[in-house]
Formats: C-alpha cells, structure tokens, sequence
C-alpha cells in the first residue's frame, strides 16, 4: 500500500510520528523564534561548570543549564541523593529536583538529567496541558530543541568499565527517554526548522546519531520531491478535531506517518464512519505491523453492521504478532464477540513475557465470568508477579481473580505450589477485601 520499492526510512513509523507530532508541540508552545535562535552546545566544556564537589556540580550545571533553556530556577530545590534506595537518575516532583549520587560524578550526565527534568518543571506549569504534556517523551524533547541535543545524544547511552581487587567489570547506562537513533532524528527536524542543511554541529555529533541525522535528511528530500510532508512542519496535519471525512483520507492515504496520526484520532470517536472501516480494513493487511495495530483497535469502532469485520478480526486474533493479537481481542470484547471462544489465545497472551500485562489483564477483567476458566493462569502470573517484586501487576491480578470466582483464596490454594508466594497472595487478597469493606 504504501510502496514496495521505497527506501526505508530511518525510524519506525510509530518513532516518527511520536517525534515529529511532540517536537512540534514543543515548538508551538516555546516559540520558533526561540528555538531557532538557541545556541547549540556542542562540548560540556562550553558550560561554565564546578566539579569540586556534588554540590557545586550541581549548582552550576542548573545555572547554566536554566540559561539555555531559559527557565527561571529561583524556585527550584536541588538535591543530591546519597539514599541507596533512591533507584532514579532523577526525579522531578513539586518543585524539587533530585539527582542519583553516582549522576553526580559525571558532568555531562549531571547537566543532561537537570535538561530533562528542568523542561518536566516547565511542562507542569504550562496552562491548557495537553495529557502528553509532561510525560519524558515530550519533557525530553524540550531540551533538544534549546541547543542542548548534542550534549542528550552523547549521554543517551554510555559504557564505563572499572577494575578493583583483582576483579573487573562494566556497565551500561542510559539518560534520557529517547534513544541516540531518535535524537538523531529529532536533531535533524531542528536543522530543518533552522535552515540549516551541514550545521557546524554535526561532527560532534557521535557516529549512530550523525548516521540517523543524514538518513533522515535524505528521507526528507525524497520524500517532499515525491510530493509528501512531514507532520512537523505541514500546515494540516489529522488531529481530533478534524472531521471525521477528512481524518479517513489521511487513514487511506499513502503516507504511513499521517495514516497513523489519523489512526489516533479516530480512535477517540465512539464509532467511525463506513468510509474509515474501509480504510482500517484495508490497513490490517499492511506489512507495517506498527499500523496493523491501531486499525486493528479501530475496527472495534465500526458499526455492527458491517459484516466484513468480526471475519477479519478473528483472522488477526490467530496472528503470530502478540501486540496485533491482543489489539483485535480488545477489538472482539468491543464489538460484543463471544471471548470463550477465544480462550486459548487470550492465554498465550497472558503467559507472553514480553507483552505488557495490564492490558491483558483488564481484557479479562471485562469478561470475568465469562473467562473463569483462565483462574489457574492469572494465579500462575500472580505467582511470577510476587516473585519479581512487581506490586502493580500483582494488585491488578489478584483484583482480577477476585472478580474471576467467588472464592480467590481457594484458587490460590490450589494453583500456587510455593508456600511464601502462596502465603503472600493470600495475605494480599485479604488486605484488599479489608480495604474495600473499610471505604
């Protein structure tokens, strides 16, 4: 559908338009003036830092850094966590600013995590917030477009190795939301933005995020030469208040990026119009698994009528696929679909370790009764919660068994083999009946 023989661009689908549609918004919300006109920091040695002590690192480093994006600190805390409990780079919550100790002996992780978490404060104070406002995918972006992304893709993935007593090792860490392939990208939008074609920055860049820079130049050109836009910067881009008609053009069109911004959209009506079914219909046979997904959620918006669609979802239910999968069973249970039927994959789902377990979990949750039969392996997954020290997961299912049968207890007994896991989740199960009888 969207072209056999076209080069691949540099990012996935779902990448581009995440970046593009929330740099965008940066844009708007900060100003192309001020973004255009930002200094690009390309050497930590540009700042004017102190790295006598953790705290003068600190202080210096949210001196300058506050300068470059331009956010007033005077109301800021800046703390330097010795707690070996405290598992964050850092933190940002009302108004305090916190900072792992081991971020603290490094100036570049230091000046990068306070970029990060400076844009969060300035995110949380915007008005009219948008939900994805002060989510890290946004909040990050922020310092990229203030001069600050060559500095985010050196520190977004760094290797330190040591040796003591004989032994020695080595250690991966990661700073910040995007990875150095997507800064790579998002530099290469600002550059666009700027006009810049070979800015003087880029041979600071490091080598994978210079490499994704260039691939991404070379997909804009060919992609504007073959008449298309980007959703960064065209004047019209699928948002939910479009209509629907024009929302359906953009799904059965030929550019994948404005499909899956439409996608979104309609995803937020009740029921989408015929000339959108069609459209969604024909995207679940895309090979871009990324789309496959979200027309797969869409057709449980289309009407009960259309006899084309419940064939097609159990089709997409037998995908080897998990996420496209699970994306036709929400699809099913939509569309009033009898989901016994559908036991067996709803199962492989559950017991899937790389597939996200709340949305499995709450599937089932909808159909409780009707699915009580799958008891056995949300305590098995309840087992394998407790032991991995997972509180959410292990909340969601024991509050799922609990709407499952009407004696959860007895399940566990019988299906959890551990003693302690089983004491556990018994002793869970009764807090939360304790809990619930007290509100």
């Amino acid at each position: 559908m969207f072209g056999l023989f076209q080069s691949r661009p540099p990012l996935s689908t779902f990448a581009r338009v995440d970046i593009e549609l929330l740099l965008r918004r940066c844009v708007e919300v900060i100003g192309a003036d001020v973004v255009v006109s930002a200094e690009v920091i390309t050497d930590i040695k540009q700042l004017d830092l102190n790295a006598d002590s953790p705290a003068n690192l600190i202080a210096s480093a949210a001196e300058q850094v506050s300068r470059c994006l331009q956010v007033d600190i005077r109301d800021i805390q800046f703390l330097h966590d010795d707690d070996p409990e405290f598992a964050f780079a850092s933190t940002y919550a009302n108004g305090t600013i916190r900072l792992h100790r081991e971020v603290t002996t490094d100036p570049l992780r230091t000046v990068v995590e306070i970029a990060n978490q400076l844009a969060h404060h300035f995110w949380v104070h915007q008005p009219a917030p948008r939900p994805l406002d002060t989510h890290a995918r946004t909040t990050t972006l922020m310092p990229i477009a203030m001069g600050l992304g060559v500095l985010a893709s050196k520190a977004s993935l760094q290797e330190s190795h040591w040796n003591a007593a004989g032994y020695s090792g080595w250690s991966m860490s990661r700073c910040g939301y995007y990875s150095a392939l997507e800064i790579g990208y998002a530099l290469a939008l600002m550059a666009r933005l700027r006009g810049e074609s070979s800015p003087a920055w880029l041979s600071s860049l490091r080598l994978d995020t210079k490499k994704t820079f260039q691939a991404a130049q070379k997909y804009f050109s060919k992609h504007e030469s073959a008449g298309g836009e980007l959703l960064f910067d065209a004047s019209r881009i699928p948002s939910s208040d479009r209509d629907a008609t024009e929302l359906s053009n953009w799904l059965a069109g030929s550019d994948s990026t404005f499909a899956m911004a439409a996608a979104y959209a309609l995803a937020k009506f009740d029921q989408i119009p015929s000339v959108a079914a069609d459209a969604a219909l024909a995207l679940t046979r895309s090979k871009d698994s990324e789309l496959v997904v979200l027309a797969t959620r869409l057709l449980g918006k289309t009407s009960n009528e259309d006899s084309r669609i419940n064939p097609q979802i159990l089709t997409l239910v037998a995908q080897r696929i998990n996420p496209i999968a699970l994306a036709a069973l929400h699809s099913a249970s939509q569309r009033g679909m009898p989901m016994l039927a559908l036991k067996p994959q709803i199962e492989k789902l559950l017991s899937d370790p790389s597939l996200d377990l709340i949305p499995v979990v709450d599937l089932i949750r909808k159909h409780a009764r009707e699915l009580s039969s799958l008891s056995a392996a949300v305590c098995q997954q309840t087992a394998a919660a407790i032991r991995f020290k997972d509180d959410e997961a292990t909340a969601t299912l024991l509050e799922c068994l609990s709407q499952m049968v009407d004696d959860p207890v007895c399940e566990v007994e019988r299906h959890i083999r551990n003693a302690d896991t089983r004491a556990l989740a018994i002793e869970r199960l009764q807090a939360g009946k304790a809990s619930k009888i007290g509100d």
